[in-house]
């Protein structure tokens, strides 16, 4: 007895196998790729491998770049895979020097992240009084502040040790700021 199928039938089960195929082939793909991005070595995560760079680390590109004197505040150095990734605050000019410094290093991908707003010093210093003066457990301390180039310095004195943390955490509030320093007494 023979059996036939139906045009509909026949296209739905054709479209089936189409699909099957297709994920098949995806899932082969994607083990692929996974196998060759686990099979690849470094010897230590926080070095870059002797083919790439030559042995820099992280530490060795911070150093050279903090040696020049750039005015780069917060200045991070991290690095993903042949990926040199560059953090920090100052003008365009200091970026672009450090970025220059770390490409003189041998290093050829460099992700400049470092912030080159400008930041108006006034508005950080007001928005700093306006925060520490809202809060309420800093009554009676003599507090003066202070704002340059970004960053932030309060000093004064206060009347108990808890003072001091809950300044520090009314700045944390503070937007522009790039850096905070503390500097109160009893």
């Amino acid at each position: 007895m023979a059996y036939r199928l139906s045009k509909k039938t026949l296209m739905i089960r054709t479209q089936k196998v189409a699909v099957a195929a297709a994920i098949a082939v995806a899932l082969g793909v994607v083990t692929v790729s996974m196998w060759k991005g686990h099979s690849s070595t470094v010897s230590n995560p926080g070095r870059y491998r002797a083919d790439v760079i030559g042995q820099i680390d992280d530490n060795a590109i911070a150093k050279a770049v903090s040696e020049k004197n750039l005015g780069i505040s917060n200045l991070t150095v991290r690095s993903a895979g042949p990926i040199v990734i560059l953090r920090g605050n100052g003008s365009l000019e200091s970026a672009q020097q450090a970025a220059a410094i770390v490409k003189s290093m041998g290093v050829n991908r460099i992700a400049n992240l470092i912030d080159t707003s400008v930041v108006d010093d006034n508005a950080v210093r007001r928005d700093a009084e306006r925060q520490l003066a809202s809060t309420s457990s800093l009554n009676g301390c003599l507090l003066k502040v202070h704002c340059e180039k970004g960053v932030l310095s309060v000093t004064g004195t206060v009347i108990h040790e808890l003072q001091k943390d809950a300044a520090r955490n009314a700045l944390r509030a503070v937007r522009g700021a790039r850096e905070v320093k503390v500097d109160l007494s009893l």
